[in-house]
């Protein structure tokens, strides 16, 4: 993923970011917590999000694996924000023009 043309992602010194668009003048102020998912979506884009599947279900009498829980699963980082949120966040951010999938290009 990346910003669209002539916006600008600038994280701000105290948390948060704002998203600033030099065509339109448009402007977005975000949290930390968007911010965080922004500056993911930028570096690596929305990748596991789209292999995730939302629909798949746990069982909820299975035993946790406790090596499972620590090793991130193929792909996936260490601390990576859920595929959901970041699917969710991936899309508000391309409808409302700020950033742009690269695959759709």
């Amino acid at each position: 993923m990346r910003t669209a043309p002539g916006v600008t992602f600038t994280r701000l010194p105290h948390g948060g970011a704002v998203l600033v668009d030099g065509t339109t003048l448009a402007l977005a102020e975000c949290g930390e917590p968007e911010a965080v998912l922004i500056e993911h979506l930028l570096a690596h884009g929305p990748r596991n999000a789209a292999e995730a599947d939302p629909t798949a279900e746990t069982d909820p009498t299975a035993e946790a694996d406790p090596v499972a829980e620590a090793v991130p699963a193929a792909g996936k980082r260490a601390g990576d924000p859920p595929p959901a949120l970041l699917r969710r966040m991936a899309e508000q951010m391309i409808e409302s023009g700020w950033l742009l999938d690269d695959r759709r290009s």
